[in-house]
């Protein structure tokens, strides 16, 4: 059986509570899933505005030790309210 999976970087399910900020706004909603380089991004309002190519910030916490994470990336798509996100490159430590 072929797989259809074309990322580099497998997505790992991970529903957490996060926060997503865009210029001067922060929505609120969850993170489905993520991987070595980007995520998605449910929010609980529908149709934000936003383009492919903004510059993005999401903030999350990890339930097992509750140490909150944040990663800088750009948009990558937006349909309704899911937003697919890609992180800058990630140093070796992240």
């Amino acid at each position: 059986m072929l797989s259809t999976e074309r990322r580099k970087s497998p997505r790992v399910s991970l529903q957490s509570k996060s926060e997503l900020r865009l210029k001067f706004m922060t929505y609120s909603g969850k993170l489905i899933d993520i991987s070595q380089s980007g995520a998605l991004f449910e929010a609980r309002r529908f149709h934000i505005a936003v383009s492919p190519g903004e510059v993005c910030y999401i903030e999350f916490m990890l339930k097992a030790d509750e140490s909150v994470l944040t990663f800088k990336g750009s948009i990558v798509h937006n349909h309704r309210n899911l937003i697919g996100i890609q992180f800058e490159p990630l140093d070796d430590e992240r």
